[in-house]
């Protein structure tokens, strides 16, 4: 690809084009230039090898925009064209260094195989803010999206196995519903509570009153 080409793509990209870059509050980057003929566009994808093209209505009116949305391909176009900006080199400056700290700590909370076997091993026995104080690097919402993603915590609140509902008929009354849920991992304190109530064997505290379906305590 010959410098006469980002020559020209500098130039464009500072008189037409966008970084747009709100991290933390969004994951979302992109970088883009939008036109009205879509003919300079493709020329741009095919001499970078990367972003797409696509057609957008505004108002009554077809606009062309051209944009790339990977992370990793915004830092390579970024960086060979940040050199040859000339009114614009802060604002791409400090957009790529964002970008190139949101793909450190990506890679920084990746989950290791060493990880997901401690929460495979210790889901039922820690709870998700015991794990997270075990594995520092993670959140506890982190620890249950991934306890979710691993088929260790129930989807969809109908999802009893035999063995769920059999623990549950033998130590309710004899342990909390709080510690039911340690060893029955797969489902929040909530949903084991309306299965106990669909069971008919959930007790009501002393001090709960019910008017029709509605329990006031």
């Amino acid at each position: 690809m010959d410098d006469g080409f980002w020559n020209y793509f500098a130039g464009f990209w500072e008189g037409e084009g966008c970084i747009f870059c709100n991290y933390p509050k969004s994951l979302q980057v992109e970088l883009c230039i939008v036109q009205k003929v879509r003919t300079p566009l493709d020329y741009i994808k095919a001499n970078t090898g990367f972003g797409r093209v696509v057609c957008e209505r505004n108002g009554e009116s077809i606009i062309w925009r051209w944009r790339i949305r990977s992370r990793p391909e915004i830092l390579k176009v970024g960086r060979k064209l940040l050199p040859l900006l000339r009114f614009r080199r802060g604002e791409m400056e400090k957009a790529l260094e964002t970008i190139g700290q949101m793909e450190k700590n990506r890679k920084w909370n990746a989950w290791l195989r060493e990880e997901i076997d401690f929460l495979k091993n210790n889901c039922r026995q820690l709870s998700p803010k015991e794990i997270s104080q075990k594995l520092s690097r993670h959140t506890y919402h982190a620890i249950c999206t991934k306890r979710k993603k691993l088929g260790l915590i129930a989807s969809h609140k109908n999802s009893w196995t035999e063995e769920e509902l059999s623990y549950l008929k033998k130590n309710y009354g004899k342990m909390k519903v709080s510690e039911i849920a340690r060893y029955i991992v797969r489902h929040t304190q909530k949903a084991i509570r309306f299965r106990l109530q669909a069971l008919k064997l959930y007790k009501y505290p002393a001090n709960a009153r019910r008017y029709g379906g509605m329990l006031v305590k």
